[in-house]
């Protein structure tokens, strides 16, 4: 009985960070290149429950949609931009939603910059970004290159750590990055003037709450049938 109880508590745990998750995702439903996440558990020593090993982010594509501005970039399909954070981390995201800092650098809403660093001269006009990542403008009168988008990929993807700003960081898990250019090498393209989606699904997310709460509602029945018989038998020793 004791072990039953023990069993169930490890279950009523794994539901509870099930559901925190699932909030998360559904938090993040509208938000610019977000990855909902799932619970991965396993058994315990014995089978006698479950743990929640990991948080495992789901890359899987967003929609895409078109907003019009200009430094706005999505991925269609593999691979992430690099940022360096306003603390000199290198992270990566698929949230390209990019303008000019200070320094005339494309950053995103935190201050992490693209990397490598693209700076859009001073009087440029008619900045356009190609889908194969490359950034042209109008300086002096004439068109010209100042600078080219690089996409990074992982074999595992799914290992990535996630942090703040959505902004994923390199694990032994995801594996080291590998750069290249939109279009090319298997490589996503680069869709100008548009943003990729949340790729939550609403339905799913409800769904999976659901079960969870089914599954909370079943293991609290577990314990309160435990604990009855337990009281029971320690009434009959007394």
């Amino acid at each position: 009985m004791i072990e039953g109880m023990g069993a169930a508590l490890s279950g009523l745990k794994a539901y509870v960070n099930q559901t925190r998750t699932t909030a998360n995702n559904l938090a993040n439903l509208n938000t610019t290149g977000f990855k909902g996440a799932r619970t991965v558990q396993s058994s315990m020593r014995g089978n006698l429950g479950v743990t929640t090993t990991s948080v495992q982010p789901l890359q899987t594509q967003g929609g895409i949609a078109y907003t019009g501005q200009g430094f706005d970039m999505a991925i269609a399909g593999d691979g992430f931009f690099r940022v360096t954070t306003p603390g000199r981390t290198t992270g990566y995201t698929r949230a390209g939603s990019f303008k000019l800092d200070n320094q005339g650098r494309l950053a995103d809403s935190s201050g992490a910059t693209l990397s490598p660093e693209i700076q859009i001269p001073g009087g440029a006009t008619d900045v356009t970004v190609g889908r194969d990542g490359s950034v042209s403008a109008m300086v002096g009168g004439q068109r010209q290159q100042i600078g080219q988008v690089e996409l990074v990929k992982f074999n595992n993807p799914g290992g990535l750590r996630p942090g703040g700003s959505n902004i994923y960081y390199e694990t032994a898990e995801s594996g080291q990055p590998v750069s290249g250019t939109p279009g090319a090498g298997g490589f996503g393209e680069i869709i100008p003037s548009s943003l990729e989606l949340s790729n939550v699904d609403i339905a799913e997310q409800m769904v999976g709450l659901i079960q969870a709460r089914n599954g909370f509602a079943a293991q609290v029945k577990t314990i309160q049938t435990a604990d009855e018989m337990l009281g029971a038998t320690l009434d009959i020793r007394t």
